[in-house]
């Protein structure tokens, strides 16, 4: 029995998205090298087609394009980041450099908690 599958490539959506954006394979390479993530080098090979890359990486890409793979069992949470609050994946690149990390379950739960905390925040700064 053949089993269905899907299978994304990575690497063709974060250049589609790059072109759609109109931000530069430099622009990326800076950003995940400054980020820490990996060298500029990785990123032009990654996206020339030379060489493959770690999923660390590769998430890192995503995160950095604002691109999500939904997965309906890809739990969310909310975080703060210096003085903003945001909904993103739990294990994600923004989750690991947050602070105050809250799991909220779907992503609608977790927009919806991320604008409230955000309010809250304001709030209590004034």
């Amino acid at each position: 029995m053949l089993r269905k599958t899907c299978c994304v490539d990575i690497r063709a959506l974060v250049i589609e998205k790059l072109t759609s954006t109109g931000r530069s394979r430099y622009w990326l390479a800076e950003r995940l090298h400054s980020d820490g993530v990996c060298s500029r080098n990785t990123i032009y090979r990654w996206l020339g087609g030379e060489t493959d890359v770690m999923t660390r990486v590769a998430g890192a890409a995503l995160d950095a394009l604002e691109l999500t793979l939904d997965d309906p069992r890809a739990i969310w949470g909310t975080v703060r980041v210096d003085g903003t609050v945001v909904a993103c994946r739990v294990g994600s690149a923004q989750w690991l450099q947050g602070s105050w990390r809250q799991v909220e379950g779907s992503r609608e739960s977790a927009e919806k908690s991320c604008s409230q905390r955000l309010q809250y925040l304001q709030t209590r700064s004034r």
